[in-house]
């Protein structure tokens, strides 16, 4: 991540700027030992990825397209959206299988 990486989930006023911010929220997210699937795609030209969360197995997934905005190797930006907008994305509304 780069020094001024800053991470947004609208439409909550959740909001998040600098490498120690995103990070605590990162590890907050991601340490609870929730199983998550990534599948990449792409958002206004830059790559990005829909995380499939498995809350209770693969029966119970919840999905949610994010995108992240690069600097170079290094993330600048992630974008959390609903998943109303998993099509515009050109992902399936859960995962095959699930």
């Amino acid at each position: 991540m780069t020094d001024d990486v800053f991470t947004s989930m609208p439409p909550m006023a959740l909001e998040y700027e600098g490498r120690d911010a995103v990070a605590g929220f990162c590890r907050a997210v991601f340490a609870a030992g929730r199983p998550f699937e990534a599948v990449p795609t792409r958002a206004n030209g830059q790559p990005a990825l829909g995380l499939y969360l498995a809350s209770r197995g693969r029966d119970a997934a919840r999905d949610r397209p994010d995108r992240a905005g690069l600097s170079g190797d290094r993330i600048r930006s992630m974008v959390r959206f609903e998943s109303g907008v998993l099509p515009w994305f050109g992902l399936p509304r859960t995962m095959p299988g699930s």
